[in-house]
């Protein structure tokens, strides 16, 4: 007989109560149709556990691995980071001479009118 863990389990990762993005909904939601489905057919639940979760999270088996093997290694996991190149401000690039040199010119453009 298989045992089922306890009603008070709780998962060692904890999670932020502060909202999901699309993506973590999505696989939030994948994971209880998959078990709604294992309940009335209950075969859904043989196999080793990389695959149950794989078809429970509807990602392949190669990415669950790939997950795993950066905890083995505790390496953190977390998102990717998208790189944005950063705007360099445009008064960094004058010095105060050149500054003043382009306020006088303005000057004489409306003391010219």
């Amino acid at each position: 007989m298989e045992s089922s863990p306890p009603s008070n389990y709780t998962s060692p990762y904890s999670l932020s109560t502060n909202g999901f993005n699309s993506q973590a909904q999505t696989l939030i939601l994948s994971v209880i149709h998959f078990f709604k489905r294992a309940k009335r057919n209950p075969s859904l639940l043989k196999g080793s556990p990389r695959f149950l979760a794989s078809r429970a999270l509807s990602v392949s088996e190669s990415a669950l691995t790939r997950i795993v093997r950066k905890e083995k290694t505790g390496k953190e996991i977390m998102s990717p980071i998208r790189k944005k190149p950063i705007a360099k401000h445009k008064m960094d690039l004058f010095d105060t001479f050149d500054i003043q040199s382009v306020r006088n010119i303005i000057k004489s453009f409306y003391a010219n009118k």
